[in-house]
């Protein structure tokens, strides 16, 4: 349903894996994407990194974001293999989107659900902003 609904609208759907998958498993589930959707508009996320590494293998036309929140540690790692990030908005600094900018990676901020919050997006000058509701 929620592929369907992206999909309708035409929006980035994010696709986050919790937990650890198998290659199958993450093969399956975006071939899936790929058949009902347009591949290049769907982002998974994760915070475990490994699973992100394995996306990288087998469906290496999928974008692909590293979920952190506050206090997660070192985000760097993302830029060796060229994944971009999913931030808690609390997280975000200028340095962080600077630093994914200038590698021609992504940021995403989650969850703005307040005029501040998404605001604050605004001026870090992220890509995506995700919210929980529809505001202009």
């Amino acid at each position: 349903e929620y592929i369907k609904i992206m999909k309708q609208h035409n929006l980035i759907c994010f696709i986050e894996l919790k937990g650890d998958f198998s290659d199958e498993e993450i093969e399956s589930m975006f071939g899936f994407v790929r058949e009902e959707y347009d591949i290049s508009k769907c982002i998974m996320q994760s915070f475990e990194f490994d699973n992100l590494l394995k996306a990288k293998e087998v469906v290496p036309d999928l974008p692909l974001m590293l979920t952190y929140g506050v206090g997660d540690g070192d985000y760097e790692k993302c830029f060796e293999y060229g994944i971009s990030i999913d931030t808690d908005y609390n997280a975000l600094t200028q340095k962080m989107v600077d630093d994914f900018h200038s590698r021609g990676l992504l940021v995403a901020a989650w969850t703005a659900n307040t005029r501040f919050a998404l605001n604050y997006c605004r001026a870090m000058g992220v890509d995506l902003i995700e919210s929980d509701y529809f505001m202009k």
